[in-house]
């Protein structure tokens, strides 16, 4: 995306986000436990800042959720809002060969094709090589062995079964992969485990 179709709305209020973001991580690393000796008041107060500082993430979601939307109703649009989406699930169909942009013009497969460079047969290798190196990963320590073979097809027919719903395309996730693989609870790993099967 060209910088000049940018708004300053927009990046203003992402960093802004960041920042607010750092600070409470950097307010909770640096907030010492308190002591015995402290007052009911102290430890009301350390409590307080421990927990705002923890939930950090969805306080700035509902925050700058609420700035936007607070802006757009007073009828000053400095934010890009998502608009309205469709209720219920996306309609089973063939994925479209080509696109219709909002001025009208029609843009063909090939075109399409076109644009994406290099970048059609790259971003798809990514995503197997990812998914490969995650399931191998898993199989070397849970002592058992993969399939990439099996692997490449399960995901080839994901995408294109998903593509027929338009589906987010399918591959690993190394983040959370990580997590459940040092998860110490049991409930951690039924709850990692079941978000990287949605994913997947």
């Amino acid at each position: 995306m060209c910088l000049c179709v940018c708004r300053i709305g927009d990046v203003v209020l992402g960093l802004l986000c960041l920042c607010l973001l750092v600070m409470l991580q950097w307010m909770k690393s640096t907030l010492e436990p308190p002591s015995e000796q402290d007052t009911t008041l102290t430890r009301t107060a350390h409590s307080l800042v421990w927990g705002i500082a923890t939930v950090r993430n969805a306080l700035v979601v509902v925050a700058a959720s609420f700035v936007a939307f607070s802006w757009n109703a007073f009828g000053s649009p400095v934010f890009t809002i998502t608009g309205k989406t469709s209720q219920g699930l996306p309609p089973f169909r063939a994925p479209p060969l080509s696109e219709t942009t909002p001025n009208g013009t029609s843009i063909s497969f090939g075109e399409i094709v076109e644009d994406f460079g290099g970048g059609l047969a790259v971003i798809p290798f990514m995503g197997v090589l990812e998914s490969i190196a995650i399931a191998k990963a898993f199989a070397s320590q849970n002592d058992y062995r993969i399939d990439a073979n099996q692997e490449l097809f399960a995901i080839g027919l994901t995408n294109i079964m998903g593509s027929f719903v338009s589906a987010y395309p399918v591959t690993g996730s190394f983040g959370r992969c990580v997590c459940i693989s040092v998860a110490m609870t049991p409930v951690w790993r039924l709850l990692g485990s079941k978000e990287t099967k949605e994913t997947h």
